[in-house]
């Protein structure tokens, strides 16, 4: 299931995803693991595999990667639309068999459910995001788009829940 946020206001606001990833053995310090990178956007950033923080919170504030310029008129701006969260969820049954199995199997439950996210992930922007640009935003084209993807294995009450974040 797939369920999308109002828009995320405040650069800061990004900051909650980053505290929840671990960086390396993420079972065993009872942490989520470290997020990941999707979209066509991140060829033009070289971006790709986990997610560097100072990255992250760059381009959550509208800047290019390493922080030296602006790529939308309102970066840096407490009050601008960072994104939307575009939260994946997989059914109440896979997520009780993930926390009971062993695991190599949880990993590959994981591995299955992070490739199903990219699948939808790559189906959204072939058909669901266009840009505008030009005098009066006539021109549209398809976007090529970034995406912070954070796996999570629990709901906010802590039951076993697999899910992951992907912050457009």
């Amino acid at each position: 299931m797939l369920s999308i946020s109002k828009p995320i206001r405040g650069y800061d606001q990004g900051e909650y995803y980053l505290r929840l990833a671990a960086r390396d053995d993420y079972y065993l310090e009872g942490k989520e693991p470290p997020g990941f990178w999707l979209g066509e956007g991140t060829r033009a950033f070289q971006l790709s595999g986990t997610i560097d923080p100072e990255v992250f919170r760059n381009l959550f504030r509208g800047l290019s990667p390493d922080g030296n310029r602006a790529l939308v008129h309102n970066a840096s701006s407490p009050k601008r639309r960072s994104g939307w969260d575009l939260t994946w969820s997989v059914p109440k049954s896979v997520s009780t068999a993930w926390s009971q199995a062993t695991f190599g199997i949880r990993q590959k439950i994981e591995q299955a459910v992070n490739a199903a996210v990219k699948e939808g992930v790559g189906y959204l922007e072939s058909v669901g995001v266009v840009t505008r640009r030009g005098e009066d935003g006539i021109i549209r084209e398809r976007a090529k788009l970034i995406f912070a993807a954070f796996p999570h294995s629990t709901s906010r009450a802590l039951d076993p829940q697999l899910h992951v974040h992907t912050l457009l």
